[in-house]
């Protein structure tokens, strides 16, 4: 019976240590998305599904079915924003 709660016990450790790193590894992969949208906004470009774009770039969008581009925002000209193509994906 100690073998088992002990086991046990061992178990529940190691799921937690698991699910501690992977909220870690999901903070920090926001932590650098922020600090790249950031970067990307006080530079003139575009940020994107973790990527910075330069103004006049064209891209896929995240669905691989439309467009993307990286233009001036006529509410503010400082900061660029995306806009994508809105077509139905067959």
């Amino acid at each position: 019976m100690k073998t088992l709660f002990t086991l046990i016990l061992i178990a529940a450790i190691a799921f937690g240590a698991y699910k501690i790193a992977i909220i870690f590894q999901e903070k920090n992969a926001s932590w650098q998305g922020s600090k790249l949208q950031k970067e990307a906004g006080a530079s003139g470009q575009c940020f994107y599904e973790g990527k910075i774009y330069n103004r006049g770039e064209i891209f896929d969008s995240k669905d691989s079915c439309n467009t993307c581009k990286c233009q001036n925002d006529p509410l503010n000209i400082d900061k660029p924003k995306v806009a994508c193509t809105e077509r139905a994906c067959l």
